[in-house]
Formats: structure tokens, sequence, C-alpha cells
């Protein structure tokens, strides 16, 4: 399992009552059997979900919708993977996210995203990206969050019932 934060900070809420289900699955031995899933952070200040990854990028949050965009076209543009890698409007939408040129806007380091990448091509329906913080309160948050639904659509997270879309936040009307 792989579970990817897009400046997500769901440990430093614990109201939302997602500690629970990311112990259980971070336990070496956790009784479903499953093994212990792998948490990559990406998010610009430090924070208690960031400080308990296995792995934390560091991205401003004003760069982290454009290196959503960017794993996304090199996923569903690059490799075609999903159900929407055909779609040519996705693709024209992705088309100026591409991860080199956005991993050097965003000062990353060569490659950085390209493995991540990586490791989302090899876990279908069993990655979940999760979204929010601080950058999702941003101009640019809801890009964001677009952003990561359309990763969880390409690698199977819906599909595998990672997404508990009950609990999804109505937007606001108007």
């Amino acid at each position: 399992d792989l579970l990817v934060g897009l400046g997500a900070e769901f440990l430093d809420r614990p109201d939302d009552g997602l500690e629970k289900d990311f112990a259980t699955r971070r336990s070496p031995d956790p009784a479903d059997g499953k093994g212990m899933s792998r948490f990559v952070q990406l998010e610009g200040r430090l924070t208690l979900t960031g400080a308990n990854a296995d792995r934390r990028i560091r991205v401003r949050d004003s760069h982290l919708a454009s290196v959503a965009a960017a794993l996304a076209h090199e996923l569903v543009v690059v490799r075609k993977l999903g159900p929407l890698a055909a779609d040519a409007e996705v693709g024209k939408a992705l088309a100026p996210y591409t991860i080199d040129a956005v991993g050097r806007q965003a000062g990353l380091p060569d490659g950085i995203l390209k493995e991540l990448a990586d490791e989302l091509a090899a876990a279908p329906g069993k990655a979940l990206v999760v979204a929010g913080g601080s950058a999702a309160a941003s101009a640019s948050g809801p890009a964001l969050e677009l952003a990561a639904i359309l990763l969880n659509v390409t690698v199977g997270a819906f599909e595998a019932g990672l997404v508990d879309e009950t609990a999804a936040v109505e937007p606001p009307s108007g």
C-alpha cells in the first residue's frame, strides 16, 4: 500500500478521525496481514503528518498543485495509465505540466518526482493520494484537489474502495 500526501495534514486534525486507520496501516505487523504501508508526504512546512512520513519531500504550497499535475501528466499522458489516458482533453489540460519542467520550477532534486510516479504506477488499486492543509486553502487549492482526484482515478483508488466518497465535503454553492 502507498499513501501520498499533498500538503495533507490529517494527523494534525484529530476531529477527522483518520489517525486510527493510519496507525493500523502503519503497523509493521497489522492484524489484516497486508504489511506496512509506505507514506510519502509533499509539503511546505513541517507538520506532524509529514514528520510521520517514510519520505518527506519539501515543496512550497504554491507549487503543490503543479507538482500534483506533473505526477498526473507523467502517469496519464506519458505512461498512458488509467481510464483517462485516451482522453484528448485531459492530455491537453496536463500538457504544460511535464515532470522535469515542474520539478525544476519547484526546485526539486532531479528525478524525485519520477521516482514517486514509479511508486504510484507500481501500486494500482493499492495507492491513495490525499490533498489538503494550508495548500488546499490557497488560491490554487481547487486545482490541487482536482489533481489529487485525477491521480486517484488513475491509480484505481476509487475502484479499490480506498476513497470514502460519502465523507467528501460538499462544495460551496453559488
